[in-house]
């Protein structure tokens, strides 16, 4: 009863009826709506923010760090990827260009050079191939006293360079191999394929 006296007293001091509280409500969730920053389109990471990127909504929930306006954000640059329609808040916002986050072309750009520089330490990196010490004709069996190890650059290297002297101990030359070569295993054949070929 206490309750009721009271809101019927502070209804008749504003000068607020009944009838006039309930038209009142809806105006007032209208009134709630505020304006609010959003993406026209995909944003990329490191993006500069300007107008053509950007529009703005009524809504009534919106973020406590939301973005209300798109002038106070011109220039300044997109820390996170951010999807179309999605809502901006401060958090989306850097002063400078975010160095984790680089635009898209500048970050393959980075990721290309890396690699090359990835490809140019492994191509230094040495690796043990077998070359001749001496001429070897067609057809003769190889020993170990015909090769010798070294170590080359993987550049240098044929792809097919036979590694290790037991892999080429008492193989026989499919054609004439001169001192001083690669050996690799497109110049190595067996004993039966010799004989089937003379067959």
């Amino acid at each position: 009863m206490r309750k009721s006296l009271i809101v019927l007293s502070t209804l008749l001091v504003t000068g607020i009826t009944t009838a006039e509280t309930t038209c009142f409500l809806p105006s007032a969730l209208a009134a709630a709506k505020k304006t609010a920053v959003v993406a026209q389109y995909d944003i990329p990471s490191g993006t500069k923010f300007s107008a053509k990127y950007l529009t703005t909504v009524k809504r009534q929930y919106v973020p406590v760090d939301y973005v209300n306006s798109i002038p106070l954000i011109t220039g300044q640059y997109c820390r996170f990827n951010i999807k179309r329609g999605e809502l901006l808040s401060q958090h989306h916002v850097s002063h400078a260009l975010p160095r984790m986050y680089p635009p898209m072309p500048e970050l393959q750009s980075i990721l290309a050079y890396r690699q090359k520089q990835l490809d140019a330490a492994n191509q230094e990196q040495p690796v043990t191939v077998v070359y001749l010490s001496k001429s070897i004709p067609a057809g003769k069996a190889i020993s170990s006293s015909d090769l010798v190890k070294r170590n080359m650059k993987v550049g240098e290297v044929p792809r097919d360079a036979v590694g290790s002297i037991k892999q080429a101990r008492g193989k026989r030359a499919r054609g004439a191999l001169m001192m001083g070569q690669v050996l690799s295993y497109r110049d190595l054949t067996t004993v039966e394929a010799i004989n089937k070929k003379g067959k």
